[in-house]
């Protein structure tokens, strides 16, 4: 670091301490060129309300009325309109900028601004109100001359008013992102530019309307849709910048309306169900733009394509859009797009019609060639003298089958993607193996994972109950019942007790299944009392969360389960007992399927139910005095889980409707359990043969929610045997705390599940 000695730091205070005139005078007059604006605004925040005229602005000057600020002209005794700010005579300089509230009111003529040259920029809202019964005038928004104007903001049409024209121009611009919501929108007298931008929101009611000299242009920058009234002679139409304008209206039939020309500078103007009926003299459309024909007749004496220009056509069955022209020059490389085809065999659609003169020798398919193939349609331009046409034929299901595709599927998203032509478009555009992919994902995902996953997660909650009984029916159940909560040691008493359990499944793909992954996580919670010495009677809550996820997609399901049993256990005879249990759950599923060919992801919430009664017999054998046990047991078990019927939504054209869904298990079970008391540990395994003797198929119907188009089904059956092996271990740490462990394995041919519980209790 540099040291400042007391004679540096006095120099340098002497280098500003006498700053010339001269200095000071530039700085002056930067600050008076620069800043004029900012040091000579008017600003209004308050209300200022005069007759006739609110606030009148000088010449030159800059008003501001912020947002807060209310400017009214209110209605006055004399016989002249109202005006809220008047700029008529306050020259080319004045600026105008509304952030608040502008309003006239007058029996005669109310305007809300009137301008002058000089700028506008509104974004705040305006209105004239007049009301019924006047004469002369109707109210005016905003009347212009000879200004520029930017509407941000709101023009409105006041209730149980006249009805207001909302912007006059005469000789002026106009640049609009805002809302004219009047029925007489827009004025547009002699030499007038009116350019309509991203965010123009116009009523459907509302008119745009230029007058007769023909001199009016009309701009369309950015994307938006035009479905309000146009009439009147303009000069020009002329789409820029990119992004898609919807021509969505009509021509006023009540005015001629013409355009001298229509220029599709850049971008797309899609011209929907609408026509310019003959209003159009000349059409031009630029390298790079598109003009999609819509469905309608657009007729256009003189049309230009340039070069590498587009046309896009929608061929639905219903109709399709023309254009019929004198004359059609068309540069190199115009290109034909159809879209949005519905099935066809064998026809020719008539794209353009002109005279002998008019030449298509530039147009072509977007592979530059006059025939291409896609994956549901052939398609072949035919260029005659006076006509371009294109002939559309239909790829045949045998020719799908060779290619490797399921025949019901791929029909059934050509219909559902009849009127979605970008999911159409990329679809067309793959590979067959990745079509494959797409018709894939484009099905449910198979509910016999799901549903699996839930009668596992049960088993897991059934398996606590068991081991509970098993605890309370032991030799030494004073020492080694874990019974959470009691109250009391007297095993004639209510015994209140809590558990966690978890597993881990994992299923590979198998018929129509796709395998999957399953975490379980549950608690339960139960009560129970013997009633007498050898009959005990419970109730228990379960609550399991199953997060199961797709092997071969990102495809998930999530599922809350909510599951209530009744239980009982009776002891008789030597050492034998009959365990049983009946339970109803119900169960919550939120559903993720995704697309990812197509860029989709579609959602789903429904609901579900599970049903299940079953019981265990079984005898123990003690072989030593330690003791050590071997228990010897076969049990039967039933249950039913359903799934209601669902809708998906998120994916567009691709949610479906999925049909509700159930399954049937009728299992027995064959086992053996070896346990011991060493001391203070207690460790147990057990092994058991599962057989399935319903083996129901679990199928997966569906339909695509817009079209009603079925995809296949898919049919999944379970694995008919499984075998369960496990493990535990008790732990008497003291006279009161016990902690048990236990682990568990239940696996099939295609399937593996471990799950595993972990319960600390206490007595008192």
């Amino acid at each position: 670091m540099l040291s400042l000695t007391e004679d540096d730091i006095n120099q340098q205070t002497a280098i500003w301490k006498r700053p010339s005139s001269f200095f000071l005078g530039l700085c002056t007059l930067l600050c008076i060129v620069f800043f004029a604006d900012s040091i000579w605004a008017t600003e209004n925040s308050g209300n200022i309300a005069n007759a006739p005229k609110g606030y009148t602005l000088s010449i030159g000057e800059h008003f501001i009325n912020t947002k807060d600020g209310v400017v009214k002209g209110e209605r006055g005794s004399v016989p002249t309109p109202s005006v809220g700010v008047n700029a008529s005579t306050s020259g080319e300089n004045a600026i105008i900028e509304n952030y608040g509230m502008i309003s006239a009111q007058n029996d005669l003529q109310a305007i809300g601004v009137r301008l002058n040259d000089g700028t506008l920029k509104n974004y705040g809202t305006i209105k004239a109100i007049s009301y019924p019964g006047s004469n002369l005038l109707g109210p005016v928004g905003i009347d212009s001359k000879h200004a520029t104007i930017y509407n941000y903001g709101t023009i409105e049409q006041p209730d149980a008013a006249l009805v207001v024209m909302g912007i006059r121009l005469d000789n002026a611009v106009l640049h609009n992102r805002g809302k004219i919501l009047t029925p007489q929108a827009i004025e547009v007298i002699g030499n007038s530019k009116v350019y309509l931008e991203a965010g123009t929101d116009i009523i459907r009611a509302g008119l745009v309307v230029a007058d007769t000299l023909g001199q009016a242009e009309l701009y369309l920058d950015g994307s938006g849709t035009i479905n309000f009234s146009m009439a009147g002679n303009w000069k020009s139409l002329q789409k820029t910048g990119t992004g898609v304008w919807v021509m969505d209206m009509h021509l006023n039939d009540a005015i001629p309306t013409t355009f001298g020309s229509l220029t599709i500078s850049q971008g797309t103007l899609a011209l929907g169900d609408s026509s310019f009926d003959r209003s159009i003299q000349k059409l031009i459309v630029n390298s790079g733009a598109t003009l999609d024909l819509g469905t309608q007749t657009l007729f256009a004496p003189n049309c230009t394509f340039m070069p590498n220009s587009t046309i896009e056509v929608s061929l639905p069955l219903k109709g399709h859009g023309v254009l019929v022209a004198q004359d059609v020059t068309m540069g190199d490389n115009v290109v034909i797009l159809p879209t949005n085809i519905e099935s066809a065999e064998g026809i020719t659609y008539t794209l353009i019609e002109g005279t002998e003169a008019s030449s298509y020798a530039g147009a072509t398919l977007s592979n530059k060639q006059n025939k291409i193939s896609t994956l549901f349609s052939y398609y072949e331009l035919i260029k005659e003298s006076n006509k371009l046409s294109l002939k559309v034929d239909k790829v045949s299901d045998e020719e799908l089958a060779q290619k490797g595709l399921n025949v019901t599927d791929a029909r059934a998203v050509e219909s559902a993607f009849q009127n979605d032509s970008v999911s159409m478009n990329k679809l067309s555009g793959m590979s067959i193996e990745k079509v494959k992919d797409a018709l894939k994902q484009a099905h449910a995902e198979p509910m016999s994972e799901v549903i699996s996953a839930v009668r596992d997660a049960g088993y897991a909650a059934q398996g606590v109950i068991t081991r509970r009984l098993i605890t309370a029916r032991s030799a030494a159940l004073a020492s080694n019942e874990s019974t959470g909560l009691s109250s009391g040691s007297d095993e004639l008493g209510w015994k209140i007790w809590g558990q966690g359990f978890g597993s881990v499944s994992s299923e590979t793909a198998h018929n129509d299944s796709n395998g999957y992954d399953a975490n379980t996580t549950g608690l339960t919670f139960g009560v129970d009392k013997a009633l007498v010495e050898n009959f005990r009677l419970g109730l228990a809550y379960s609550y399991i969360y199953t997060d199961v996820d797709s092997k071969s997609s990102s495809n998930n399901n999530e599922v809350d389960s909510n599951l209530l049993t009744v239980y009982c256990e009776t002891l008789f005879g030597d050492d034998m007992y009959l365990d049983a249990h009946i339970s109803y759950g119900f169960n919550n599923y939120k559903a993720k399927r995704y697309m990812t060919e197509l860029g989709l992801q579609a959602k789903a919430d429904f609901d579900g139910s599970t049903f299940n009664i079953g019981g265990e017999f079984g005898k123990s054998f003690n072989f030593t005095s330690n003791p050590i046990t071997i228990t010897p047991y076969v049990g039967l078990d039933y249950s039913y889980i359903s799934i209601d019927s669902y809708k998906e939504s998120g994916a567009g054209s691709s949610n479906l409707i999925v049909d509700d869904t159930y399954n049937n298990v009728f299992t027995s079970t064959l086992g053996a359990r070896l346990g011991g008391t060493f001391n203070s540990l207690k460790p147990e395994i057990h092994a058991a043969w599962v057989h399935d003797w319903a083996q129901e198929e679990i199928s997966t119907n569906a339909e695509f929610a817009n079209s009603g188009a079925a995809l296949s089904s898919s049919a999944v059956s379970n694995d008919p045997d499984k075998i369960n092996l496990g493990l535990g271990l008790g732990w008497q740490v003291s006279d009161v705390v016990t902690v048990d462990l236990s682990a568990d394995y239940l696996g099939s041919a295609h399937m593996d599940s471990w799950g595993g519980t972990v319960k600390m209790s206490y007595e008192f």
